[in-house]
C-alpha cells in the first residue's frame, strides 16, 4: 500500500473519530440538562420534605400541648368532684369520711379550691 492510500485512509479515520465526538459532545449536552433538570427536581422534593417535616413536629407540638391541656382540665375536675363530695360528706355527717385517704396537700389544695369558690 502506498503512502497515499494510508493518509486517505488516516483522514478518512480522523474525520470518523471527529463525527464521534461531536455526538458524545451532543450526548453530553443532553445528559448535561437532564442532569440539571433532575437535581431541581430533587431540590424541589427535598425543600418539600423539609417543610412537610416541619409542619408535622408543628402539628405534633399542638397535639402534645392539647393532651397536656386536657390532662389538666381532667384533674382540675377529678380536684372539683372529690371536694363537692367531701363537703357533702362533711354537710350529711359532719366529718371526713373513713374511706377516703386524704393527704395533707390534697387538704390544703381543698382548702384553697373551697376558699376561691367563696370568692
Amino acid at each position: 500500500m502506498s503512502w497515499v492510500a494510508e493518509l486517505t485512509k488516516l483522514a478518512k479515520k480522523i474525520l470518523h473519530l471527529n463525527r464521534k465526538v461531536d455526538t458524545n459532545a451532543e450526548q453530553i449536552a443532553q445528559l448535561s440538562e437532564r442532569l440539571d433538570s433532575l437535581t431541581k427536581f430533587t431540590q424541589r422534593i427535598a425543600s418539600a420534605v423539609k417543610e412537610q417535616k416541619r409542619d408535622l413536629s408543628d402539628y405534633q407540638k399542638d397535639i402534645n400541648s392539647f393532651q397536656k391541656h386536657n390532662q389538666s382540665e381532667r384533674e382540675k375536675l377529678v380536684l372539683q368532684l372529690e371536694n363537692a363530695l367531701l363537703k357533702l360528706q362533711v354537710s350529711l355527717n359532719g366529718k371526713t369520711p373513713n374511706s377516703l385517704q386524704v393527704t395533707e396537700f390534697d387538704q390544703k389544695r381543698l382548702l384553697a379550691d373551697g376558699t376561691k369558690e367563696q370568692d
